[in-house]
């Protein structure tokens, strides 16, 4: 009779313990899939960040800038997001970047989102977020 009793419980300890290695599993899988995209996306908020700041102290390095203008144009601050989310390996499209210059302040705003492929479908994370300097 107690071989009974023992055999039984170890059947609850085996399924609670797939159920837990299924659970680790689940968390490293989704930490996999949605980590790297959000860890892009606060490394592009910090570059835009810096741009902004850049950008209204009329320090933002300009590639062939043929105007004297100190501070950049909307399309110079844009071409710079831009460049920074092709180097993070961001999906951004110029149109999804907002930028507005008022005397000394420059405000960016950006919204995009990433394709995340899992084995029900693909899943859109979307990111949105403003920066000033």
């Amino acid at each position: 009779m107690a071989s009974l009793a023992v055999s039984a419980s170890r059947g609850k300890g085996t399924l609670g313990c797939f159920f837990g290695v299924l659970m680790i599993v689940a968390v490293a899988y989704g930490a996999y899939k949605f980590g790297f995209p959000y860890v892009r996306h606060y490394q592009l908020k910090d570059e835009i960040q810096q741009i902004a700041t850049l950008s209204g102290a009329g320090a933002l390095p300009r590639v062939g800038a043929t105007s004297a203008r100190v501070t950049p144009s909307v399309t110079e601050i844009q071409d710079a997001v831009m460049w920074k989310a092709r180097e993070l390996g961001i999906p951004l499209h110029k149109q999804d970047i907002d930028v507005h210059i008022r005397e000394e302040k420059v405000f960016i705003a950006v919204k995009y989102s990433v394709p995340i492929d899992l084995p029900w479908g693909t899943y859109d994370f979307r990111f949105e977020f403003a920066s000033h300097n």
